[in-house]
């Protein structure tokens, strides 16, 4: 084998710099989830009344928004990354993987910016009164109406990804310790969720974006077990 190839036949640095990559994704997209979407008094479901919108400044939305924007596409590279890691010879169940990834975060892309959208409106509903409050905030639900499908698609999309993921590092021959299929990325978002029973003065900071703090750990495993497979490769080639 050439020392360039890593043991996936692409160039070895390549197979840790795509792993980074992920990494990078998933930082810059939850800073960009959290100006959007923190509040000192986090509420979640139809109980928060969109009040979570309140607590961002423009500055902060408008962050938010080109953080999302510009770190989220990175994550087809990470996710190929998974999938090189994976060495699976059914490539049918790289592909499926791949495609759950665009779509789904894709999708993620357009919820996730359509709370920049969302961000504005309940602020300006709430600097207004009468008629156009009320125009406001109607045009606020819908734009919510029309996003919400969105977040289902994103938890059905990590909900598959994560149990054909656990499946394939069960079954092994692949760059990742078997044990690693217990801390599939949606393991690890319930992790994070149960900071809030546990730790609440710190999960507060992270459950916001969850699903970027999960797939950060993932992505960071994922990329030292890459270097590792490529230092192993070269060792035993010389």
């Amino acid at each position: 084998m050439n020392n360039t190839t890593s043991p996936t036949n692409v160039p070895s640095n390549w197979l840790v710099i795509t792993g980074i990559l992920g990494m990078f994704a998933a930082l810059v997209t939850g800073v960009g989830e959290y100006f959007l979407l923190y509040a000192p008094e986090l509420k979640h479901g139809a109980e928060n009344n969109y009040a979570n919108f309140l607590h961002p400044t423009e500055q902060q939305l408008k962050l938010g928004y080109y953080l999302g924007a510009f770190g989220a596409p990175f994550y087809i590279i990470g996710y190929w990354h998974i999938v090189c890691m994976l060495k699976q010879r059914d490539k049918w169940m790289g592909w499926l993987i791949m495609a759950l990834a665009i779509f789904g975060f894709m999708s993620g892309l357009v919820w996730l910016l359509s709370n920049a959208y969302q961000g504005i409106l309940v602020q300006a509903v709430a600097a207004n009164s009468g008629e156009v409050a009320t125009k406001l905030l109607e045009v606020q639900t819908k734009v919510d109406q029309l996003s919400a499908p969105l977040l289902q698609v994103i938890r059905i999309q990590v909900l598959g990804i994560s149990a054909l993921l656990a499946l394939m590092i069960f079954i092994g021959k692949t760059h990742y310790p078997r044990w690693l299929g217990l801390f599939t990325p949606i393991v690890l978002i319930l992790m994070v969720f149960s900071t809030l029973l546990f730790i609440p003065s710190i999960g507060k900071y992270f459950v916001p974006e969850a699903l970027n703090v999960a797939h950060f750990v993932f992505f960071t495993a994922s990329t030292l077990y890459a270097a590792k497979a490529v230092t192993n490769a070269k060792s035993f080639t010389g």
